[in-house]
């Protein structure tokens, strides 16, 4: 979290303060209570203090036919307490964020969704669940957002919040304007224009699910699928279209051969932080040979492409930036990112976490 914030969240600045956060983070020692009772205090809070906790089935406990109880779940206070210690680690306006998780994290959050909601989402392809219910009827983190959605996507624990539930015809309306416009409804006005001046460090729209400009693109795109016949991009992989996968699909499009295209290799080398590419130049490249090839679906894609430069370069620099901060992962750091969801390691979230209640730490009562 910037400095900035923090000192407003300290100062219980009036101009931002109630207008960001609902009641119980409106004040700093709500803040500091709240997080080290989920998390343990500086300098070794954890969020492995919830992750590694494992639910354990209750004797005699069917519910129903095949159905267990477990006990020492997560509960929705778990799954918002994670979520808000990932808003610490980078506030955002609206998006997502994806934590990595080892296989018996995976296990734990697995039956610690099972006591929870499920709702409609058109988010990933996994179950969606809702943290929310019982004594936590409502997020009280946001101003505007009343729900968190959860869902467990392979080995990461997916979490977003949303303004409203899914039956809400206010959510229904939001995603039909998002088909229309390119974007949902907006939740709180002022936390929407925040990341304008970039004076807090809050982040806009980061969320996985494309944009209107994008998606055109991944439409246009043509691949094989297991048929062997020719579909686009979009239909062949839906919501889960990797940043690789839109790039290799760009280089059979245009007939870019691996020895031939070092600029455009769709290797790690590209995504490293360390590497020299310009994303413009290459696109630009790119677009320059669809307009001049003569071939009318190659021209169509260079505007899809051309339209689509500002969502690309975002991509790639979210991988990037993975690339600065977790360096351990070699070739493998985030060349599953999908669009522009924040992808986090429980490493990552406690070194802001423990910096963020230091900080904070002189309001303790």
């Amino acid at each position: 979290m910037d400095k900035t914030l923090i000192e407003a969240i300290l100062n219980r600045d009036q101009e931002i303060i109630p207008k960001v956060f609902k009641e119980d983070f409106q004040h700093p020692v709500r803040w500091l209570q709240y997080l080290e009772g989920h998390f343990g205090k500086a300098p070794v809070a954890r969020i492995e203090t919830i992750l590694d906790k494992r639910p354990v089935i209750e004797e005699k406990a069917i519910i129903s036919k095949n159905v267990e109880r477990y006990k020492d779940r997560w509960h929705a206070a778990g799954f918002q307490a994670l979520y808000i210690a990932c808003w610490v680690y980078q506030p955002l306006e609206k998006g997502s964020f994806m934590i990595k998780l080892t296989p018996q994290q995976l296990e734990n959050a697995r039956r610690s969704v099972k006591g929870m909601g499920t709702r409609t989402s058109s988010h990933l392809t996994a179950q969606s669940y809702t943290a929310a219910g019982g004594a936590l009827k409502h997020f009280g983190f946001i101003q505007g957002y009343d729900e968190l959605l959860v869902i467990l996507q392979d080995d990461w624990l997916f979490l977003k919040m949303e303004g409203e539930s899914s039956s809400h015809p206010m959510h229904w309306g939001g995603f039909l304007n998002k088909a229309v416009t390119g974007h949902g409804f907006i939740s709180n006005e002022y936390l929407n224009k925040l990341p304008e001046n970039n004076i807090y460090g809050i982040v806009g729209r980061a969320a996985e699910n494309y944009n209107s400009k994008y998606e055109e693109l991944l439409k246009k795109l043509q691949v094989p699928n297991k048929q062997g016949r020719m579909v686009s991009l979009k239909e062949a992989k839906g919501k889960m279209v990797t940043i690789m996968d839109m790039f290799n699909a760009l280089m059979r499009e245009f007939d870019y051969r691996e020895e031939a295209h070092s600029k455009f290799r769709t290797t790690y080398g590209f995504f490293n932080n360390s590497s020299n590419i310009n994303v413009d130049g290459a696109i630009t490249e790119l677009c320059s040979k669809g307009d001049n090839s003569g071939n009318r679906r190659l021209k169509e894609l260079s505007i899809a492409l051309r339209a689509a430069k500002n969502d690309i370069k975002g991509i790639v620099e979210s991988v990037r930036a993975a690339s600065r901060r977790m360096p351990k992962h070699g070739n493998e750091v985030d060349i599953d990112q999908i669009f522009h969801e924040v992808r986090v390691e429980p490493s990552e979230i406690n070194k802001s976490l423990n910096e963020f209640l230091t900080e904070i730490g002189s309001v303790r009562p």
